[in-house]
């Protein structure tokens, strides 16, 4: 069994959001999945048996909620038995906008996705009866209202990194730093409190 499929956000968020998706399917023996980055941050809610992380000496089990921030290298996970996800893939700028206000700590790291009880469990309720498109309007509204309900002005780092993004990251850094009328190191700051990278860094994964 193998289903995935993906949603294209509401207008609101298509400047944060590049596009939620499901993912339900069975793996009768353990599988490796290798997530390249893509310079991305996901949401990932799974309510079948668990993601695990390959690590040394044993694999980490993962929490139904996680928040896998922007990374620059390979992502190892362990996939067995029943997967039924719902998630929302942001734009690297996107979890500043819609999740927390500094994404410094993300970066490179999965982590869980804390205070998101109540939406947990409504996710889980449409999930577990298959209603997942049911699910990502749910999760799609929670983060309509994330964005409506946060003001703090963030428009020059996202210019940035949008521009960065659409380039493929063919911007030389002192060129965006005076494009953003700021000096380098401004830049670097703005770019690790909201992206969770380095612009050279975010360029080069791009």
């Amino acid at each position: 069994m193998h289903r995935y499929h993906e949603y294209e956000p509401h207008e609101i968020l298509r400047d944060t959001v590049k596009c939620f998706w499901i993912h339900e399917a069975e793996y009768s023996f353990e599988t490796d999945q290798d997530i390249a980055p893509d310079g991305c941050v996901e949401l990932i809610f799974n309510f079948g048996d668990p993601y695990r992380l390959r690590k040394k000496p044993r694999p980490i089990t993962l929490p139904p909620a996680i928040i896998v921030g922007f990374q620059d290298k390979t992502i190892p996970l362990l996939l067995r038995g029943k997967l039924k996800v719902v998630a929302a893939r942001l734009y690297a700028w996107g979890a500043l906008a819609l999740v927390q206000d500094n994404v410094t700590t993300l970066a490179n790291s999965v982590t869980p996705l804390k205070g998101w009880d109540a939406l947990m469990e409504r996710l889980r309720s449409a999930v577990l009866e298959g209603k997942f498109e049911q699910a990502v309007a749910v999760l799609e509204e929670h983060l309509v209202r994330q964005s409506l309900a946060r003001t703090f002005d963030r428009r020059t780092i996202q210019a940035a990194a949008k521009l960065l993004h659409h380039t493929r990251g063919q911007v030389r850094i002192a060129e965006l730093a005076d494009y953003c009328h700021m000096s380098v190191r401004q830049l670097e700051r703005g770019f690790r409190q909201g992206v969770g990278a380095s612009p050279t860094s975010f360029a080069r994964t791009l």
